[in-house]
C-alpha cells in the first residue's frame, strides 16, 4: 500500500487508454441524447406553427374573407415555406330551396412539400346567389 502511494512514476498509457474509453461511452449517449432533442424541439415549433397556420386558414374560410375551392394554394407571409392546402371540398347538404349548402372543408399543412398537419376539417355554410 505504502508503495502505491510513493509511485512518481507518472500515469500510465493504459490509464490514459482507459480513461478515454470510460469518457467516450459517457459522451457517446449524451451527444445522440441532445442531437435529438434538437430535432424534437424542431418538429414541435413546425407543428406549433402549422397548427396556427391552419387555424388562420380555417377562420378566414369560416368567416367567408377567403373563397376555398379544391387545390387551392395558400402560403403564409411570415412562413413562406409553409403552404395550406384545400385538399377536399365536399358538399354535405343543400336545403330545399337550393339557398344554402353545407360543406366540409379538409385543409393540409406542408413545409417544404413535406406534410405537418393533414385532415384538418371544418365546415362552412356558402349562401348561393342568383
Amino acid at each position: 500500500m505504502i508503495n502505491l502511494i510513493n509511485n512518481k512514476r507518472g500515469v500510465t498509457l493504459i490509464e490514459i487508454l482507459l480513461t478515454l474509453t470510460i469518457l467516450g461511452i459517457i459522451i457517446i449517449p449524451l451527444t445522440n441524447l441532445f442531437v435529438n432533442t434538437v430535432k424534437n424541439n424542431k418538429r414541435s415549433e413546425d407543428l406549433m406553427i402549422a397548427t396556427s397556420i391552419s387555424q388562420k386558414y380555417m377562420e378566414r374560410i369560416l368567416s367567408h374573407q377567403v373563397i376555398a375551392d379544391e387545390g387551392d394554394e395558400f402560403t403564409e407571409e411570415d412562413y413562406k415555406s409553409f403552404k395550406v392546402i384545400v385538399k377536399e371540398k365536399i358538399e354535405k347538404y343543400r336545403n330545399e330551396e337550393d339557398k344554402e349548402i353545407l360543406y366540409e372543408i379538409k385543409l393540409t399543412v406542408k413545409k417544404n412539400d413535406k406534410v405537418i398537419l393533414d385532415n384538418i376539417t371544418g365546415y362552412v355554410i356558402e349562401e348561393m346567389t342568383d
